[in-house]
């Protein structure tokens, strides 16, 4: 499995241009390639295990070409880390997001506990978690050898509405988003968060909106978010 992400790297950085700096493997790795070596395999697990790869590492915005999207993007300075959880339970896939300024000293921003599934065994989604806690207090996790070991992940719940639907294209870009208007997110009563997603082997584009019921844009950031991957791994 080694060689075979050893290949998807070369093939992806050749069409979407240079990773970041890598610290090696560990043993969040280990995991993914232990998880899809089992042969046979489907389509659909070998997919969830290229987006496990891309994702994970630490990501920092760019700034956004005005004619990149339809009304351009936000140069709203963001740092995104995104750290493996539990990589020693067999079969799943969890991740600890947090979104952070770096113009404040890395302030904390956004946090989200998530874990990627295959529902019928073919369709890829992204189900976020309550935390246990104040999300504040797992500020920084993802700077322990073993991020959440206090935390058993059985107990946590999945937040209602918030899950997106990710979709492997061409093999090098992957994109994701959720559905529907039940996902609360972070916005205030009678509002409801809409979170689209673009990912490949260097690159990261997001927008996380709060949204009326009426669909008009009530929060959030005012366009897509840019990054780049500076490290293999959060940083």
């Amino acid at each position: 499995m080694r060689l075979l992400l050893l290949a998807l790297s070369a093939a992806l950085l050749s069409a979407c241009g240079a990773v970041g700096p890598s610290t090696g493997s560990d043993s969040s790795q280990a995991a993914v390639q232990t998880k899809f070596a089992a042969q046979p395999h489907t389509p659909a697990e070998r997919e969830i295990g290229l987006i496990t790869w891309m994702l994970e590492g630490t990501f920092e915005t760019i700034v956004q070409s005005p004619g990149y999207a339809a009304g351009g993007g936000d140069n709203t300075p963001v740092r995104l880390r995104v750290a493996r959880l539990w990589p020693e339970r067999e079969g799943e896939i969890w991740f600890y997001l947090e979104y952070t300024d770096p113009n404040r000293n890395d302030a904390v921003t956004r946090q989200r506990i998530s874990r990627m599934v295959l529902e019928g065994g073919t369709d890829i989604r992204m189900i976020d978690y309550a935390f246990p806690a104040d999300p504040k207090t797992f500020a920084g996790e993802w700077r322990k050898p073993h991020p959440f070991a206090s935390v058993n992940p059985d107990r946590l719940k999945p937040i209602p509405g918030c899950k997106t639907h990710w979709l492997v294209q061409h093999q090098a870009i992957v994109s994701g988003g959720t559905g529907g208007d039940d996902c609360r997110g972070d916005g205030p009563e009678g509002t409801h968060e809409h979170v689209d997603w673009w990912l490949g082997s260097s690159f990261l584009r997001t927008w996380i909106q709060q949204l009326d019921r009426s669909g008009k844009q009530v929060g959030g950031l005012s366009g897509p978010s840019e990054f780049r991957r500076i490290s293999q791994k959060p940083q």
